[in-house]
């Protein structure tokens, strides 16, 4: 009798161990897929943040090299050729 107690005790014991390990590995599982989650959306806001560094390089309003809306282009009729600087007509442009 006191063999299959001790039986009974050893049995009961390695079923608790194997529930508890079962439930530590769900608990991994669960860990490892918020993990995974996790990666993503940091790729999500690495990308964002990516987007919002490119952007006033390309857009039309609010990008780097547009300074209070200055045109580069502009000469305002005036043309600079070695030493002569003349007058241009605004037709021509």
């Amino acid at each position: 009798m006191l063999l299959l107690d001790l039986l009974h005790q050893i049995i009961a014991r390695l079923l608790g161990q194997l529930v508890a390990l079962r439930v530590e590995l769900l608990f991994q599982t669960f860990d490892f897929i918020i993990l995974i989650f996790q990666f993503g959306l940091l790729g999500l806001e690495l990308l964002a943040e990516s987007l919002e560094i490119a952007l006033p390089f390309v857009a039309r309003k609010d990008r780097l090299l547009d300074v209070d809306g200055a045109d580069f282009d502009s000469t305002d009729g005036i043309r600079i050729s070695g030493r002569r600087i003349r007058r241009i007509s605004r037709t021509r442009r």
